[in-house]
């Protein structure tokens, strides 16, 4: 019963918490410039001018499918059925706390899979209720990764059990991951590497068992690869849509611009807000039709610029793609209007610190290390690489945070009790 209360106290304390920072910050529910942007774009829709932004400089409607499309359709279907942004920005922030408490209750069996003693595995737990990003920095703000990070530490728990345990797939257990991929790649492509990285890897796993240990497991891994189809179905209008527009298959143009970003002489790893006069003379003078081109041609002129950089400057790309690597692993936040994201924050400063000696001792164990522990890092190196091959934002960051602060658990246990050999897994799921 004692058990129970206290369980009951944690879960209160979440809500409460994290509504009373929703409240104090952003109490008037305004949502970010880029879902604002996708809400114009919806609105210019349903007038008749077709998926478009206003640009002051030309005084005109240009076509744009810069960011997510999934959202502009979500918002034409409200704007149709009278649903208010008030009403859908409630809705979001009412699923955003129950996935935080359902995820809590993953992260707490992922982290019974890695850590014997029980004390270390309920600190681990509340230590991920109450993270600074996910409670205030990313928490208190309306951002769909509210919706994916939670998402992901739920289906992560799903692939390992499968893919570890040889577990079958429940078709319950399918559809929470074919609909969490599915959601989490169309409010947020940037997700999309994380995803199809970490079903990568399960497929990878689940191969070597069919071939080196006659495990009958052809059932599984067409399941897996059948997420795959399913998630690229449901992207299918997006594509169909942009093609319409500018004759080209893609889902977004954004991914260039983010690209030429990261690599220029003007780069510094992350992100640097407005575009500097600097960098916008760097593309005027190294694109010199910029202002006749569509979005789509923009940016494959961004993507050219970029690999044109990167191969005339192999030193100054190392150099920035070590300063990237520092970058995502200091204790700040996510850039926003919140106070303190610049701060050196202590719980950021030592979860990231235990998890970099985690790390060194994975990488110095003499034996091949476990799956398992594999499939905890795969979140956090999807999330570097994408970083790596863009620039720095702690939004990114954000889907690796969770995986990370249980490796710094995984550390401690490690550390105070060193007879335990690294890799043991502890309890069955």
């Amino acid at each position: 019963m004692k058990k129970y209360l206290l369980i009951s106290v944690f879960f209160c304390a979440l809500v409460i918490t994290r509504g009373a920072l929703i409240y104090s910050f952003n109490n008037n529910l305004s949502w970010l410039s880029d879902e604002e942007r996708n809400y114009e774009i919806a609105k210019n829709y349903l007038n008749g001018k077709g998926f478009t932004v206003y640009d002051n400089d030309s005084k005109t409607y240009k076509l744009t499918a810069y960011h997510p499309s999934f959202s502009v359709f979500v918002y034409i279907f409200m704007l149709k059925n009278n649903i208010s942004k008030n009403s859908w920005t409630m809705f979001c922030y009412s699923l955003f706390i129950a996935l935080h408490l359902l995820s809590a209750v993953y992260f707490f069996k992922l982290a019974q899979i890695f850590i014997k003693n029980k004390i270390l595995t309920n600190f681990a737990t509340i230590a991920y209720g109450f993270y600074p990003s996910v409670i205030f920095y990313i928490g208190s703000l309306f951002l769909y990764e509210n919706m994916v990070t939670p998402l992901l530490v739920i289906v992560t728990y799903k692939i390992l059990r499968i893919t570890c345990f040889n577990q079958d797939i429940k078709i319950a257990d399918y559809f929470i991951i074919l609909l969490s991929f599915m959601f989490s790649a169309l409010f947020r492509p940037s997700s999309i590497t994380v995803y199809v990285l970490i079903l990568a890897v399960s497929l990878f796993f689940m191969a070597k068992d069919r071939l080196k240990l006659k495990i009958n497991n052809t059932h599984k891994i067409a399941l897996i690869l059948s997420i795959y189809l399913f998630v690229f179905i449901a992207h299918i209008p997006i594509l169909i849509k942009n093609y319409n527009m500018f004759g080209h298959y893609v889902l977004t143009t954004q991914q260039n611009f983010l690209f030429l970003e990261g690599h220029n002489p003007y780069a510094r790893g992350s992100w640097a807000g407005k575009p500097s006069k600097s960098f916008v003379t760097y593309i005027h003078e190294n694109i010199p039709d910029f202002e006749s081109l569509n979005e789509y041609q923009q940016g494959a002129a961004y993507k050219k610029l970029a690999a044109s950089w990167i191969l005339n400057n192999p030193v100054k790309e190392m150099t920035l793609l070590f300063r990237k690597a520092a970058i995502y692993f200091l204790p700040q936040n996510f850039d926003s209007e919140l106070p303190g994201n610049r701060l050196w924050n202590p719980v950021n400063l030592a979860a990231h610190s235990l998890f970099l000696l985690y790390l060194c001792g994975f990488l110095l164990k003499k034996k091949f290390p476990f799956r398992i522990e594999i499939l905890l890092l795969v979140p956090i190196f999807a999330s570097l690489a994408f970083s790596l091959a863009m620039f720095v934002g702690y939004r990114w960051r954000y889907y690796a945070e969770p995986f990370m602060l249980l490796a710094a658990f995984i550390f401690l246990e490690r550390f105070i009790f060193p007879g335990r050999r690294p890799g043991t897994i502890v309890v069955k799921p």
